[in-house]
């Protein structure tokens, strides 16, 4: 019989294969710990702006026989003066999983799917009602860089989110690139005369900028703790290129892709191996797609984000 319950401990390692199986099908590779998991459904340390918003937290697993067949993770914001307008009395289904259906022939458990999804799902909404928000909103955040969206390969959550109202922004759409560190070439001497290479910490990135003089005309910012200080052993060789900016007069002149080999060549002997990156497909079609094509950059898959259902005006 399928039932609902809050998440518990003794589910946790039915969650964490829920969630490291679908990590697995986007990036070969990624998985999370158990510990991991667990920490994070209590807090999300990653989103330090918007975590602190958060007054109420609720995690809902779906069962059959024991066995996990999916799991929701909702949060609601506050109202105070601190949280930011987009999630002021918002509640949002920070990420939703459930086993996808079987392929024909194979039959596992009574209920499909499609039940234990809308099951868990409505529920979702229930929830998100009681707690009377004003906003609703969906995405996929399960605490990793460059994958906060739903992803071409997993269909089956797309599906179920939309059934219940829930429709991405056009403008949202992102696509995911990756690649190997040994694919870039070492670096040449500066393309313009008279810049030199300087690396300082910027917030939670570093910042390899190409200065002339005192004046900044492009900067390469990369992400270097993917592997959360050791907690997450998998991601502990990959870094994430957060930004890449050239100034306006100096475009075309090679400064991007002498900024990425040099950092490149300092982050491999450093110990890393891979990189990720989230690109816009305005970025892309603007000549993004060529630069990190010769780089043997390959596009990963593309995340649809920002989805978001009507709610009804909560009174008083």
């Amino acid at each position: 019989m399928l039932h609902l319950e809050p998440f518990r401990e003794s589910h946790l390692a039915q969650l964490q294969s829920l969630i490291n199986c679908h990590l697995g099908s986007v990036v070969p590779g990624w998985a999370l710990s158990s510990h991991f998991i667990s920490s994070h459904l209590g807090r999300n340390p990653g989103q330090y702006v918007t975590d602190p918003w958060v007054i109420e937290r609720r995690t809902l697993c779906a069962l059959e026989r024991g066995r996990l067949l999916g799991a929701v993770h909702l949060v609601r914001y506050g109202s105070g003066p601190e949280v930011g307008g987009d999630f002021q009395r918002a509640g949002e289904i920070a990420w939703f999983l459930a086993w996808p259906p079987s392929p024909p022939g194979r039959y596992l458990f009574p209920y499909s799917f499609a039940e234990s999804a809308e099951a868990l799902l409505r529920a979702a909404l229930a929830q998100l009602d009681e707690w009377s928000v004003t906003k609703q909103y969906a995405s996929e955040d399960l605490w990793l860089p460059a994958l906060d969206g739903v992803p071409d390969q997993w269909p089956h959550v797309a599906e179920a989110i939309a059934a219940v109202g829930f429709q991405p922004s056009p403008e949202a759409e992102e696509i995911v690139r990756f690649g190997l560190l040994a694919s870039v070439p070492e670096p040449s001497r500066p393309p313009v005369s008279g810049v030199d290479l300087r690396r300082r910490t910027a917030e939670t990135f570093v910042r390899f900028s190409a200065m002339l003089g005192q004046d900044e005309i492009a900067f390469c910012e990369w992400s270097l703790d993917l592997g959360s200080g050791g907690d997450v052993q998998a991601l502990a060789a990959w870094a994430e290129v957060a930004d890449l900016w050239v100034k306006d007069d100096w475009r075309n002149r090679g400064l991007g892709s002498w900024l990425v080999q040099s950092a490149s060549a300092l982050l491999r002997r450093g110990g890393y191996e891979r990189v990720i990156l989230a690109v816009s497909p305005e970025r892309e079609r603007s000549g993004a797609a060529r630069f990190y094509d010769r780089l043997g950059w390959s596009v990963l898959t593309r995340l649809q984000r920002g989805h978001a259902r009507p709610a009804v005006p909560a009174e008083g």
